[in-house]
């Protein structure tokens, strides 16, 4: 009795699933098709280049360190400094010698008692010293001195680093201003999550030192503002990094790329796909990420790719194929980021997936009804 009773309900079962697929058959398919006249349809042999997705760099793979000279073995001085000058006029006795402490304005000049201001940024001790006598005897305060200098206090100086890189934070400038390769490599480098856009912005830059020829005296660093600077690694060498100076004060942005993410829908565990940084992702990743189809690529084959268009307007549909992209690498589409990865259901999934279902049912009523 029971085994005539599992009979009838298996020939039952079967019957409403083939009545499902004549209608999914009939019905389900041409509305689809309906529904998404108006969206565009591609292959990937037919993919136009504009609709293809972009391509990312591993920006944290860059080695500047070649194009890294770091700071200069030569100390110079720098407004906000604090120095100890030591005078010998040359006349006897005690009063000869002079001693002041004195610091080193924004302008970049120390104001010296009876010499008056004397501009001392962006020089070296040495030069520093000569600059004083110089302006002492053209200015007829004393003629035959000798002066010496020792910095007693040197000035915060200081860059931001911020963004794509590994070791974000304050870089403190001992000696001269970086370039932008010694920025990064004392930042620890590029992370992955960068897109090789830097800007920088803020800071001082100072002029190079040179002769004064209206006191015959050297001549130092005078202090400008600079523009924002942008940077793209994707068109410009890394050996030209080391000729980009950053400044004190500046703020050296590296720009990093948005959380990228893809959602899988269809015949497959529905989920969103976060995609790696700095990694590029092709169909049959995204698919093997959302623990790949439920049924086999003989029984499941078809993926729609749904993408929007770069302007944003429209939307369009890549066709491709399970098979294809595992025998083709060109099918093995590369995905953008925002893509809807779409495991196109088919007859025959919807009519094994009824069966289980509608069997799962029927043993359920069967061990409630017992025997």
């Amino acid at each position: 009795m029971l085994l005539g009773r599992s009979d009838r309900h298996l020939r039952i079962t079967l019957g409403i699933a083939a009545c499902l697929c004549v209608l999914n058959g009939c019905a389900q398919f041409p509305q689809t098709s309906l529904m998404n006249s108006q969206v565009k349809r591609y292959r990937p042999s037919t993919l136009p280049h504009y609709y293809a997705a972009k391509p990312v760099q591993d920006y944290s793979e860059l080695d500047l360190t070649p194009f890294a000279k770091g700071t200069s073995a030569v100390e110079k001085l720098h407004a906000g400094d604090r120095i100890a000058v030591q005078l010998n006029s040359g006349a006897w006795g005690e009063e000869a010698k002079q001693l002041w402490n004195v610091g080193i304005d924004d302008a970049g000049q120390a104001f010296l008692p009876q010499i008056g201001p004397v501009q001392l940024a962006g020089l070296t001790q040495a030069e520093a010293e000569q600059s004083i006598i110089h302006a002492s005897q053209s200015r007829q305060v004393f003629l035959t001195p000798a002066v010496s200098i020792e910095l007693e206090n040197r000035s915060d100086r200081t860059i931001t680093v911020m963004g794509g890189v590994n070791q974000p934070g304050h870089l403190n400038i001992n000696r001269e201003n970086l370039t932008l390769a010694d920025v990064i490599v004392r930042a620890g480098g590029l992370s992955k999550t960068s897109t090789g856009r830097i800007v920088i912005s803020g800071g001082t830059v100072e002029s190079d030192a040179g002769t004064n020829s209206e006191e015959g005296a050297l001549a130092s660093m005078g202090h400008s503002q600079i523009n924002a600077q942008t940077v793209n690694l994707s068109n410009t060498p890394p050996s030209d990094l080391a000729g980009i100076t950053v400044p004190q004060g500046a703020v050296v942005s590296v720009e990093e790329a948005p959380q990228r993410g893809i959602q899988v829908i269809g015949v497959i565990r529905n989920q969103v796909v976060q995609l790696p940084p700095g990694k590029n992702i092709h169909l049959l990743d995204a698919l093997a990420m959302a623990g790949g189809p439920t049924y086999s690529n003989w029984i499941l084959d078809r993926v729609d790719v749904i993408r929007q268009s770069p302007d944003g307007q429209s939307t369009i549909r890549v066709k491709c194929s399970i098979r294809g992209a595992k025998n083709d690498s060109r099918k093995n589409i590369l995905l953008s980021s925002h893509d809807v990865v779409s495991v196109e259901e088919n007859i025959v999934t919807f009519t094994l997936s009824t069966v289980q279902s509608l069997f799962a049912v029927g043993t359920s009523g069967l061990r409630l009804a017992g025997p």
